[in-house]
């Protein structure tokens, strides 16, 4: 029969109508209590598993940044960074490992150590501009010069390095190749450095070095 309510939608109407929220809520809660409670303990459990999990990475890290920074001779950071490699102090301990390397005439092990540096490519970028200048001078000192040039020729056209890197790699390579009798390359690379701003710090330093080098260049001492 049409417009005919059903006994369903009568109830529900008797019971909005004779009862308050706050009782129609109770009502709900003694009917359902289990499954809230159930509800409730699993979402404690969770809570507490995630609040426990965060307190708990959150203390490795913590561990982690003091055995980085406190590592101090070639053993101590190598098995710091072995076990903490993706630290967000790492970069910096491996700059350090690189450089007791070199005072420790390990040259080999600076110069793998510096490679991991600057191809993960993850630090401040400061940091890395260290690790790159350091690299060529490894090289340098591994006995391989015209590697070594190529590599702060690299640096030194490098726009996104700072001017005062750029010229101390771009001196480094001209010193290279006037070392090496190889007079064209060295005034190239002097001329890199020309162009670098002679306001930015250092820049001048480097440019008054490589101007005191043309000057050898040109008289031809480098030819004898």
């Amino acid at each position: 029969m049409a417009g005919k309510v059903s006994a369903k939608t009568l109830n529900a109407e008797l019971k909005n109508s004779l009862f308050t929220d706050t009782e129609r809520f109770e009502m709900f809660f003694s009917a359902n209590w289990k499954k809230i409670a159930v509800l409730a303990v699993t979402a404690a459990v969770l809570i507490a598993a995630a609040f426990g999990a965060w307190g708990w990475n959150r203390n490795r890290i913590k561990e982690a940044g003091f055995a980085l920074a406190d590592a101090v001779t070639i053993e101590e950071l190598s098995a710091a960074l072995e076990k903490y490699p993706e630290h967000a102090g790492a970069p910096a301990a491996r700059l350090r490992l690189a450089r007791q390397a070199v005072d420790d005439g390990k040259f080999d092990l600076a110069s793998s150590t510096l490679a991991q540096l600057v191809s993960g490519g993850k630090g401040d970028p400061t940091l890395l501009d260290q690790a790159r200048l350091l690299q060529g001078y490894v090289t340098e000192l591994q006995g391989k010069p015209a590697v070594a040039a190529a590599q702060f020729q690299q640096l030194a056209a490098e726009v996104s390095a700072r001017p005062a890197v750029r010229g101390e790699a771009a001196y480094a390579a001209a010193r290279i190749f006037a070392q090496s009798k190889n007079v064209p390359a060295a005034k190239s690379a002097l001329a890199q450095l020309e162009k670098l701003p002679a306001d930015a710090p250092f820049v001048a330093q480097y440019q008054m070095s490589g101007a005191q080098l043309k000057l050898a260049l040109d008289s031809g001492e480098f030819n004898k």
